[in-house]
């Protein structure tokens, strides 16, 4: 409001008071949406109150755009003129950089599987031939589980790498409930493995011994012949336990050994009726129990730290899955 001299006395008082009552009054300006907006970024309209964006903001489309006067919806505005997510700004865990990250931790999990993959089918072409005189199928089991664990690495990483960099939530939450699954399958299976080969030798030295005398050059089982002949002339051993485990077994009790004491595989030098004689310098008196849990236990081995390393990858990678589809869930709510 103008202020006025006041002179002493009452003189002039209506004169002046006539003359400032004729004084021409401004007109009250109406705020308009360029200047809220423009109060908006002087924090002189609460960041909550909806307000148009004002001509020319990238939001705004031309009247007559046939998406009408909004690219996507009227936004909730807030007098954020940047364009992009609040949620890119953060230093740690921003969306682009898990994006990024993300595909790039996938990409090597296609590798790893793919690695995976080829060492459970070496391992079931070269090393699953002594299989049948085992009494479990525990092992060939775990590498079965490993061929298909390669695979279905294979196809999640390669959705994962999808969901990532196409920002799909419903792909990553996908993603990482299998990958999940997975994961605790795989460590459980080497806890197992663990176990198992922490029992091997006592398992073998029951079941090979069993098997031997049961099956050795029985009428239908020409293979597992073969291949016990194979596994005592690999691991130069004789029998289950130690030689004597032929005179109860099948192939001497039947009268199929003749006058040979045991196989001729048994023989350090082989040769026809080169068994006759079980004196030590003729044979092998050790049993295969002890080779055959050394060749075994080393394949176990492999199999429970592949399961092992790769569950505690996949760990890293459903962290990182998890950040990024919180991150994406709450921008989405927050448009």
């Amino acid at each position: 409001m103008a202020s006025f001299p006041v002179e002493k006395g009452n003189e002039n008082r209506d004169v002046l008071l006539q003359e400032f009552e004729s004084q021409p009054k401004q007109p009250e300006q109406q705020p308009t949406a360029a200047t809220s907006f423009q109060g908006s970024q002087n924090n002189t309209v609460p960041p909550d109150v909806e307000v148009d964006p004002p001509a020319g903001h990238p939001y705004k489309h031309p009247p007559s755009h046939p998406q009408g006067p909004y690219r996507h919806h009227p936004p909730r505005y807030t007098g954020r003129t940047e364009m992009g997510s609040e949620y890119d700004k953060e230093p740690c865990c921003g969306i682009s950089l898990l994006k990024y990250v993300l595909f790039i931790f996938n990409f090597f999990l296609l590798l790893a599987g793919a690695a995976v993959l080829v060492i459970g089918i070496w391992t079931l072409i070269s090393k699953t031939d002594y299989m049948d005189m085992l009494c479990t199928n525990v092992y060939y089991f775990s590498v079965i589980l490993l061929i298909v664990s390669g695979a279905l690495i294979m196809i999640l990483a390669a959705t994962g790498c999808y969901g990532a960099v196409q920002e799909v939530k419903g792909c990553l939450l996908v993603y990482f409930t299998f990958l999940l699954l997975l994961c605790i399958i795989e460590i459980a299976v080497a806890i197992f493995l663990c176990v198992f080969s922490a029992q091997l030798t006592s398992h073998l030295e029951v079941c090979l011994n069993k098997t031997l005398s049961m099956n050795y050059a029985k009428e239908g089982e020409e293979a597992f012949t073969e291949n016990f002949d194979d596994l005592q002339r690999s691991f130069k051993c004789c029998g289950s336990i130690n030689y004597t485990d032929w005179e109860t077994s099948y192939w001497n009790t039947s009268g199929l050994s003749g006058k040979l004491r045991t196989p001729e595989s048994c023989c350090k030098s082989e040769s026809e009726g080169c068994a006759i004689r079980d004196h030590p310098s003729n044979i092998n008196r050790y049993g295969c129990v002890t080779g055959l849990r050394v060749y075994l236990s080393d394949s176990l081995v492999i199999i429970m730290l592949v399961f092992l390393g790769i569950g505690l990858v996949e760990m890293i990678g459903l962290v990182f899955t998890m950040c990024l589809y919180c991150h994406l869930r709450y921008e989405a709510e927050d448009l």
